[in-house]
């Protein structure tokens, strides 16, 4: 959002994504973003991660976090596209809380870590820039968002077979500021850790969330998945009830690139 500050402290540099002019770090200057955070098969969660450096956030015995994030880019250093993650929560390097408390602490501190499984994406310049410069598994869908009264979907599908991948179903709730100030406003850190040559790596997003509603009524967000083979790593999660529904109409964001993982 013009004027409002938050990218006034970060410095960018000229790139290149497969000859399209870019920016690194890429700012978000619009954004609107669906959330669900489920309970899913703890053993299902860990086979889609790539190292043992990473383990899944367990709060109980036997399952996993899974977070599923339907991004609208509206407006950005390559131009507006729609993204969904489907990301399994982690822990990462040697020294692990037990999962309720590491848990809590995300929660308390609005700073989130989690292994992207799927990512797909409807532009050729977003597809390639998340794929040369962070290796995330991301591939070209047709994603579109409707809306009908409160209700809004963001529908994924195959773009030549026209076959449903996945379906994410939500609301507009009533949305307040945050309450952790940033100028203002709130903000929240994910941090995702790709795999880039058998390393681990660390990308850090920081999302300035102007608006922000959230939901923890059971249904507030479902899922629906197709007989599409892609659909099926979503699928195979065995997700249970959602834990909590967060919807976003309005933010920014700054992605920056990628470092070293701790260890």
């Amino acid at each position: 959002m013009l004027g409002s500050g938050f990218f006034d402290s970060v410095a960018q540099r000229d790139i290149s994504i497969r000859g399209v002019p870019a920016k690194s770090p890429l700012f978000f200057r619009d954004v609107g973003m669906m959330m669900g955070l489920f309970l899913a098969n703890r053993d299902a969660a860990a086979r889609l991660l790539p190292s043992s450096h990473l383990r899944p956030l367990a709060p109980i015995p036997g399952r996993a976090v899974v977070a599923i994030t339907c991004f609208e880019y509206r407006d950005t250093d390559i131009g507006p596209y729609n993204e969904v993650g489907i990301s399994v929560g982690v822990q990462v390097g040697r020294l692990r809380l037990p999962g309720a408390l590491a848990m809590l602490r995300s929660a308390l501190t609005n700073r989130f870590h989690g292994y992207v499984a799927d990512l797909p994406v409807n532009t050729e310049v977003a597809l390639h820039g998340g794929l040369d410069f962070f290796n995330y598994p991301k591939f070209l869908a047709d994603i579109r968002f409707e809306e009908r009264g409160s209700a809004r979907s963001c529908v994924v599908t195959d773009r030549e077979s026209r076959d449903l991948i996945y379906a994410f179903h939500g609301s507009r709730l009533v949305t307040s500021r945050p309450f952790a100030p940033f100028k203002e406003r709130g903000t929240t850190t994910f941090f995702s850790y790709p795999d880039w040559s058998g390393e681990i790596w660390k990308a850090t997003m920081l999302v300035n969330e102007i608006e922000r509603g959230m939901s923890f009524r059971r249904g507030g967000f479902r899922v629906e998945c197709g007989s599409h083979p892609r659909s099926q790593k979503l699928a195979g999660l065995s997700l249970g009830h959602v834990l909590a529904y967060i919807y976003v109409p309005r933010a920014e964001a700054v992605l920056f690139e990628l470092q070293p993982a701790p260890r």
